[in-house]
């Protein structure tokens, strides 16, 4: 059974891993049709356990949009953005009086202890917003002119009716609406870094969210599995913080090395407990494998610049180490690098497919050091 969400993350950690473009464009067409019986996506098929999850949902819209930046598909995508499009839809029909997405459906995220059992819970309708924006991107590729200027309205209305649950005495989202139409008095890191993540948070305030995603104040529910983890690593990321991304993967996971993992967990060690006391009830749970895509994309500073893999920036940050080398796998073939600190000279080597652009970026992370790029100097 392919479980929407999870497909997701295991997509994009496989294109760096291994370059499976075709799994990745299967599990996205599955889930699509199910959108031939169901009002949305649903989180697991093929199943008779006929449940939707709505994150899930609009995560599955976002896969679609990796699925062509990786692999340039524009046959695929054109196959799939009428679902896209369904999808959102269909969600707009369930705005409720204050235009936030609400349903009776399971409406969860992350084991963690959200305040998830109402219908109108506050991480859906941000997802919402991040499926819109995979979407937009989606049809400004295709060119399309019927639905864009809906998706961009759509999108506008979302952001503003979940910006309206901001509470200013607490500095932040709360968790849902509960069924009675009180706010719920609990709060999450969740919402915070979803709000970075798909611009929901207005300008002004990005600064103290960003400071208590990375901090979070006493009471906030934390992150509790690393699924969820993969993005706050994106908001990360999307802040300039990349010396932070490498530092929670360093906390998070060095407790499944630990204990001699060879393989990643579906939850953390202080998460649930699976058989007999140990840790997990999962030891081999694929949506956990973040770190493969982020210290690549940190470590060795390979991010793709532009769909079909035309363009990579090579940008690594040193976070204390003398050297690293690796590879990511490219639609067209891998892309490498590897480099050496010797004194205050850093020497980077890189080298990708025939007609792939290469440049290098100097980050902060260089300040102080005589940087040669592929055996040219770098101001």
């Amino acid at each position: 059974t392919l479980w929407v969400g999870d497909a997701r993350n295991e997509a994009v950690f496989s294109y760096t891993a291994f370059g499976s473009a075709d799994m990745g464009q299967r599990c996205a067409k599955l889930s699509a049709y199910s959108l031939d019986k169901y009002p949305l996506t649903l989180s697991q098929l093929p199943s008779t356990w006929e449940i939707i999850l709505p994150a899930w949902s609009f995560l599955w819209g976002i896969m679609v949009w990796d699925n062509y930046y990786y692999t340039g598909d524009k046959d695929f995508l054109a196959w799939a953005y009428p679902y896209a499009v369904k999808n959102l839809k269909n969600a707009e029909s369930y705005a409720d009086a204050r235009g936030l997405f609400s349903v009776p459906f399971w409406n969860m995220f992350d084991w963690s202890g959200i305040d998830d059992g109402a219908a109108t819970v506050t991480h859906n309708s941000m997802f919402a917003v991040g499926a819109a924006d995979a979407a937009i991107k989606c049809g400004e590729a295709l060119g399309d002119t019927e639905h864009l200027e809906w998706l961009r309205q759509y999108r506008e209305r979302l952001v503003k009716s979940i910006n309206v649950l901001w509470d200013e005495k607490r500095g932040w989202y709360p968790d849902c609406v509960r069924d009675n139409g009180e706010l719920s008095p609990k709060t999450c890191v969740h919402t915070g870094f979803l709000s970075l993540l798909y611009d929901i948070c207005p300008p002004e305030k990005r600064a103290d969210v960003l400071a208590k995603v990375i901090a979070p104040p006493e009471g906030m529910t934390g992150i509790g599995s690393p699924f969820a983890v993969m993005y706050l690593l994106d908001a990360l990321e999307k802040e300039g913080k990349g010396d932070e991304v490498v530092r929670l993967i360093l906390r998070d996971y060095q407790a499944m090395l630990d204990m001699n993992a060879t393989t990643v967990w579906e939850t953390f060690a202080s998460g649930n407990v699976g058989h007999d006391g140990f840790p997990t009830r999962s030891h081999c749970h694929a949506w956990s494998s973040a770190p493969i895509h982020f210290l690549n994309r940190f470590v060795l500073g390979i991010v793709q610049d532009a769909p079909a893999g035309a363009a990579y920036r090579i940008s690594p940050r040193l976070n204390g180490l003398e050297w690293a080398k690796g590879a990511t796998a490219s639609i067209r073939g891998p892309v490498e690098v590897s480099w050496k600190r010797e004194g205050n000279i850093l020497r980077v080597e890189a080298k990708g497919p025939e007609g792939t652009e290469l440049r290098f970026e100097r980050n902060d992370s260089m300040e102080g050091l005589k940087v040669e790029f592929n055996g040219k100097s770098q101001e």
